[in-house]
């Protein structure tokens, strides 16, 4: 199979912008730069929600208290202080991972 020819037809029918000449682009790890901090973001982010939704399976879902206090520490100050200060705010402790490793062993 002749890559070179078959990357830059598939990539010359989706992209913006054109290939750079004499290049190998069907030789990079880009997922080692880009799709990975991708998910690392979101599974980061996943983890602090597990975490943040302890409280709500401790008081209830429904709880109205708890959501308001979601509501209020977390939601209203929005980027206004760091999100490690609002978590923690919220919880009353540290974020961990807990929630979300028994996520994973689910």
């Amino acid at each position: 199979i002749d890559f070179e020819n078959l990357y830059a037809d598939l990539y010359g029918r989706y992209a913006v912008a054109p290939l750079a000449p004499d290049t190998h682009h069907y030789a990079q790890f880009g997922h080692l730069t880009d799709y990975s901090a991708i998910v690392y973001t979101y599974e980061w982010s996943q983890s602090i929600a597990l975490d943040l939704f302890t409280e709500f399976e401790r008081n209830g879902i429904r709880d109205r208290a708890t959501a308001m206090r979601y509501r209020q520490q977390v939601l209203a100050p929005g980027g206004s202080r760091p999100a490690q200060q609002l978590i923690e705010t919220f919880l009353g402790r540290p974020w961990t991972l807990d929630a979300y490793r028994r996520r994973l062993a689910e």
